[in-house]
């Protein structure tokens, strides 16, 4: 089971709205479908099966490793339903050879070009 938490409001599959800070996953009963594929920068991964499957959809150009991009348009902060959403921590970053390690969980699966 892939276990998330939404960073920007998401619509999922089979008309459901989830509000930012919702944790979502793909086990029984859960808002995903089984083999979901994560949107980069919209979702943090959080735990193991979810941190695999991030890692193997990779960062997007170099917005996969924008530390800024999952901050747009909500800015991490109080929105208008006063959520307040913590910024993720396992995200790209990017290294000096061009490559990008998925830090705060995934550094261990190498990295991505």
């Amino acid at each position: 089971m892939a276990t998330y938490r939404a960073l920007t409001d998401l619509f999922l599959p089979g008309s459901v709205m989830v509000d930012a800070g919702t944790i979502i996953n793909d086990g029984p009963g859960g808002l995903l479908p089984a083999g979901w594929i994560p949107p980069v920068s919209a979702v943090e991964p959080l735990d193991s099966a979810a941190i695999q499957a991030y890692w193997n959809v990779g960062p997007v150009g170099l917005n996969g490793a924008d530390p800024n991009i999952s901050l747009s348009p909500w800015w991490m902060g109080r929105r208008w339903s006063n959520i307040l959403v913590q910024a993720p921590k396992c995200r790209w970053v990017r290294q000096s050879d061009g490559s990008f390690v998925l830090q705060g969980g995934g550094e261990s699966l190498g990295p991505r070009i």
